[in-house]
């Protein structure tokens, strides 16, 4: 129901004209403004609900973006950074970490070999050249160095053919063939007045190493506490076993010699526990 606007007289809604007095009614075309107002908070709503989606996209990449950054550590992290984002905002710190570790790299590789040609110009021994090789395989100087090694390896078995041509061992002078090998040689090594050289020991095995040290004691009839040592040294005419000997009765030269043997098991891992 509503009133007539003439007379004010309640009238039905669907009445043309007022039933009373013959006023016509004006219907309210309210469709026409609220559709509008409808269509145009409708088209807003999509502007809005594209320009959030679209930030929310971007914060997504910028979030994918700096992560990617955030984990790279090699220039080819970088590399791999800015080919997939060589306009983003990381661009321009990538490029430079990408110089700054090339640069790295540059100081890394000088510094390298200036190491290497250290340890070159200090190839001085036998210890020395093996310690090159096994630290520089593909080295600049591997050629060089073997061919020291070899030449030092070379004087080292001249030097111990000269020197056992005559062995001294307890004041008593004897001839020795060369053709011994250089373990055989220095089992007969003048221990008592002479003292032995490292570079003499890099042929031996772990084991003969061991004997060789043991043998010094030996030399005094020495009884060891290790059967295979008694064992071993049974078979040299040389050696009488006494159990009163004891570890003390080595001089200076017989333990620097002893102590030098120990010594060089230890550091090359050439040690051998006897049974």
């Amino acid at each position: 129901m509503r009133k007539c606007p003439n007379c004010n007289r309640q009238i039905d809604d669907s009445c043309a004209f007022c039933e009373y007095c013959g006023y016509k009614i004006k219907k309210t075309r309210w469709l026409w403004i609220v559709l509008p107002a409808v269509v145009v908070l409708a088209v807003v709503g999509v502007v809005i609900g594209v320009v959030i989606n679209n930030k929310q996209k971007q914060l997504s990449l910028d979030r994918q973006e700096e992560s990617l950054y955030k984990n790279c550590q090699s220039a080819a992290d970088f590399r791999h950074f800015l080919s997939v984002y060589p306009d983003g905002q990381y661009a321009a710190m990538a490029k430079n970490k990408v110089e700054e570790l090339k640069l790295d790299s540059i100081r890394q590789q000088l510094d390298d070999r200036a190491a290497e040609r250290n340890a070159y110009d200090n190839c001085t021994s036998q210890r020395d050249c093996k310690a090159y090789l096994e630290k520089y395989p593909s080295g600049e100087y591997v050629s060089q160095v073997q061919q020291l090694l070899g030449r030092l390896q070379q004087d080292s078995l001249n030097q111990l053919q000269m020197q056992y041509e005559e062995v001294y061992f307890e004041g008593v002078a004897y001839n020795e063939p060369i053709a011994k090998s250089q373990y055989e040689q220095l089992l007969d090594f003048g221990w008592r007045y002479n003292v032995l050289s490292e570079n003499a020991l890099y042929s031996l095995t772990p084991r003969e190493l061991t004997y060789l040290r043991n043998s010094v004691y030996a030399r005094h009839g020495y009884v060891f506490k290790s059967n295979e040592l008694n064992q071993y040294f049974k078979q040299f005419g040389w050696y009488h076993p006494d159990p009163s000997v004891t570890s003390a009765v080595l001089n200076e030269t017989e333990q620097a010699n002893v102590t030098l043997i120990n010594t060089y098991q230890k550091d090359y891992g050439k040690e051998y526990k006897p049974m």
